[in-house]
């Protein structure tokens, strides 16, 4: 029998798969728009992430500055942020998510003054629904994060999310048509 997350994972991932690539160009244009309020809450270090196909690409609307991405850590088999600017190359990680390349400086970083996450779900209590590893959740709490921000398309914001004592909570949502305080 299914759980709740389950349940949820796969009704989000249907969706996402019937989601047009045209659909998802124009919510991204409109996302660029919104993210320059999030831009305004803060001037410091940023971590977000390189998107698969299934996610919002937010990198470029970012802009050119130097960034923090996760990294598969062979040894620990878990994320650590490494730095990373526009332009530098990548890899592809163990579950074909692209990289700072393993040569890259490691952070170094103890706080983040705002991190981008991406989800297959989110609500507006700040609730979270992953890909079901725990990595983001697991590589956060590593790091003083100031403002967590949940990326994701419209019909992503549920209702309700599930969540465990350990899920960790988005303090805002990005939207195409939201920015979104949680709470």
């Amino acid at each position: 029998m299914k759980t709740e997350k389950q349940e949820l994972r796969s009704l989000m991932r249907q969706e996402i798969a019937e989601f047009s690539n045209a659909a998802k160009k124009l919510q991204q244009f409109a996302m660029e728009k919104q993210l320059y309020k999030v831009k305004q809450l803060t001037s410091g270090l940023i971590a977000t992430y390189l998107a698969a196909d299934q996610e919002p690409d937010i990198l470029t609307s970012i802009g050119p500055q130097q960034m923090f991405l996760p990294r598969f850590n062979k040894m620990t088999k878990l994320y650590d942020l490494a730095e990373w600017s526009v332009g530098e190359p990548l890899n592809l990680g163990p579950y074909d998510i692209p990289e700072p390349i393993a040569s890259a400086k490691e952070a170094g970083v103890t706080e983040v003054a705002l991190c981008f996450i991406p989800g297959l779900a989110f609500d507006k209590l700040g609730g979270r629904l992953g890909r079901g590893g725990g990595f983001y959740d697991r590589l956060l709490v590593k790091y003083s994060i100031g403002i967590k921000v949940g990326v994701c398309f419209n019909f992503q914001v549920c209702e309700e999310v599930p969540v465990e004592k350990h899920d960790l909570k988005m303090d805002y949502l990005l939207t195409a048509t939201e920015f979104i305080k949680c709470g």
